[in-house]
């Protein structure tokens, strides 16, 4: 069994994965609590409710000695914008994480990515009910160094074994580009997707156009099946755009820009 994690800035997922005798790979996200808010009980505390769902939000929320992942975390961000780390991921490198209060415990990226993959890791536990120490993380194809490595220690931080015996880092990270050609190959492989969509058969050229809540990746590819077992994609990345700072949170912000002077241009007749 494989366990497999996209660490997304909006929305994470885990799943794990099976190899099949044949060599087909079928994969299955796994269900995660989600917690949502039923209103304040006795001395202020809040009460929870639970459900499940396939992705998790990306958002932590700090409150009194309480630590929440999720749904009720992203609730609380539009009145506690300085207590809920929000499109974490976006930050990653960087050596302090910005915009929260200074008495939030965890201060790095790093560490509130840590929290989040934990918490997969813990649900995705008690779903298969056994101990998870091996896992494969997705990051763009434009994390730096600083990016790449920060992303390994919030998994070494989550509990998962990310060392080689001499201290060195496990190849545990795979660019998201490279995860949609595995994933749209091990679809047309299981049947899911018809073989013309996309033949492997034969060597291909093809463009990856991957728009997210903090990063854009335009990534071109050269792409051909191992000719020694048939299954095995070799993919080389031929290009890669160098424009990424743009994606979903940059929407919502010109968005919002844009409301905010219309409904100013609107009413300015009724300034005082």
């Amino acid at each position: 069994m494989y366990i497999g994690i996209d660490l997304g800035t909006t929305n994470s997922v885990i799943s794990f994965a099976q190899v099949m005798k044949d060599g087909r790979i079928i994969a299955s996200p796994i269900e995660i609590d989600r917690v949502m808010d039923s209103g304040t009980g006795i001395e202020g505390k809040v009460n929870y409710t639970r459900s499940r769902s396939k992705t998790l939000p990306s958002c932590v929320y700090y409150y009194e000695d309480q630590i929440i992942v999720g749904d009720y975390a992203r609730e609380q961000y539009k009145k506690y914008p300085e207590r809920v780390a929000k499109s974490i991921k976006s930050q990653m490198g960087n050596p302090v994480a910005r915009g929260l209060s200074p008495d939030v415990v965890d201060k790095t990226p790093e560490d509130i990515s840590a929290r989040i993959l934990a918490h997969l890791k813990g649900f995705a536990q008690k779903q298969i009910r056994q101990q998870i120490n091996q896992v494969i993380i997705t990051v763009p194809a434009n994390f730096d160094t600083a990016r790449r490595e920060a992303t390994m220690k919030a998994a070494e931080k989550a509990g998962f074994d990310v060392r080689e015996p001499d201290g060195s880092w496990k190849p545990i990270l795979i660019s998201e580009p490279n995860a949609v050609l595995y994933d749209l190959a091990q679809k047309i492989l299981n049947g899911e997707v018809a073989e013309s969509v996309l033949d492997f058969s034969t060597k291909k050229k093809g463009l990856v156009f991957d728009i997210g809540g903090g990063t854009l990746d335009v990534t071109f590819h050269e792409i051909e099946r191992d000719p020694d077992n048939g299954i095995t994609l070799n993919i080389s990345e031929i290009a890669a755009s160098r424009f990424t700072q743009l994606a979903g949170d940059d929407f919502d912000a010109a968005i919002a820009d844009a409301l905010y002077k219309r409904c100013v241009e609107k009413f300015k007749e009724y300034e005082p």
